[in-house]
């Protein structure tokens, strides 16, 4: 990828996934907060970044997408 953010970054990645719905919204063709993956940038969990997904990413920088392994009873 040449430049961009990483929201651009997990929508290039997502987007042709079988699963694609439960990460991007259909409607609106912009990643799903409320989705089951959750994404860091360099450790750093996006939500906790200042411009949050909206970060531009750099060469160098490490994504780490982690399946949020939820659970019920």
């Amino acid at each position: 990828m040449e430049s961009g953010t990483l929201r651009d970054l997990l929508i290039k990645v997502f987007s042709h996934v079988h699963f694609s719905k439960e990460i991007i919204d259909p409607k609106t063709g912009e990643f799903n907060d409320d989705s089951i993956f959750e994404a860091r940038l360099n450790g750093i969990s996006y939500y906790s970044l200042p411009k949050g997904i909206d970060t531009e990413l750099s060469d160098g920088d490490t994504i780490t997408l982690s399946l949020m392994m939820l659970g019920g009873g």
